[in-house]
């Protein structure tokens, strides 16, 4: 039951996340106009994929102190995350810090950071999908970041409305 309100709860953030995004568009913290997010620095590598070769993955990180969006991209005007897709059992993703109404880039050294790593058939996501959100899968993941960089092993959690 537990991992059933989480992974609710995952879904919430996607759609916060895609919504968000949508609405700081276009600002001075967004200089590549009003599509896309900002360039960052920040990367975050996830191992331990391997059964999720060819899907893709999006994820969402909490520390003490920041929190973390980790993509491959959004598209503001379509409201869509892009996810990184998984080769050889693991994948890249770019990170950006969560600022108060926008994403910025991040470059931090954070330690012991709790993602939630979403796992999706399709790269681009649309957070008002419902059967998208239905079929995903979630683990989770423990980060260290070192200059904006970081890796963790993914561990899938049990049971839920994805079937893994």
């Amino acid at each position: 039951m537990k991992s059933m309100f989480k992974f609710i709860g995952v879904i919430a953030l996607v759609a916060v996340i895609g919504f968000s995004m949508a609405a700081c568009g276009g600002d001075d913290d967004n200089p590549s106009g009003g599509n896309q997010l900002p360039a960052t620095s920040g990367s975050v590598t996830f191992t331990g994929l391997g059964a999720y070769n060819g899907k893709y993955v999006i994820a969402d990180g909490d520390g003490n102190d920041v929190s973390l969006i980790a993509a491959e991209g959004a598209n503001y005007q379509a409201q869509t995350i892009t996810g990184g897709k998984i080769s050889g059992g693991s994948v890249t993703l770019k990170v950006w810090q969560e600022g108060e109404n926008n994403a910025i880039s991040y470059s931090g050294n954070d330690q012991n950071v709790e993602f939630d790593v979403v796992i999706f058939d399709t790269q681009d996501i649309d957070p008002t999908d419902y059967s998208t959100m239905m079929s995903a899968k979630m683990g989770t993941a423990t980060v260290n970041f070192t200059n904006g960089k970081g890796t963790g092993s993914v561990t899938i959690v049990p049971g839920g409305p994805g079937g893994y």
